[in-house]
């Protein structure tokens, strides 16, 4: 059985009110007033802008209906998904994207590569405070 739920309009916090995404005009902002009611979720009093003549309004339910459908090609899907198990039965995935953007990254690799330009690196402290007063990087 079908029964009918009361619908009520949606009320604004202040933050919601003072957000700039609130596309409210000037002369829509004075169908409002401001309201302190108990917040039981942050335990304290909150200021909320209500409409201050609800009975002006009337809601609409529009249904939401499928207009379009994506046909699809069940041949096509049936060849992708025979690729994909292939793909992950034979663990080719790193050498695709090593071949679809280039060298794998490999980050302990990239440290040492790192460490080896360094000069300073392995150095004991006097010969790095030496270099550093000398400038002699």
């Amino acid at each position: 059985m079908h029964e009918v739920r009361p619908q009520q309009l949606a009320d604004f916090y202040t933050w919601e009110w003072n957000h700039p995404k609130c596309k409210l005009t000037d002369a829509e902002r004075t169908h409002f007033y401001q309201k302190e009611c108990w917040c039981k979720r942050a335990n304290m009093m909150v200021r909320k802008w209500v409409f201050a003549e609800p009975w002006r309004y009337m809601l609409q339910v529009k249904p939401r209906m499928i207009t379009h459908v994506k046909m699809l090609d069940k041949a096509l899907e049936r060849e992708m998904q025979q690729l994909e198990n292939r793909i992950e039965i034979n663990k080719l995935r790193p050498t695709i994207n090593r071949l679809v953007y280039g060298k794998s990254y490999n980050r302990w690799r990239g440290v040492e590569n790192e460490r080896q330009k360094n000069p300073l690196h392995h150095k004991p402290l006097y010969q790095i405070l030496e270099a550093v007063s000398n400038d002699d990087l």
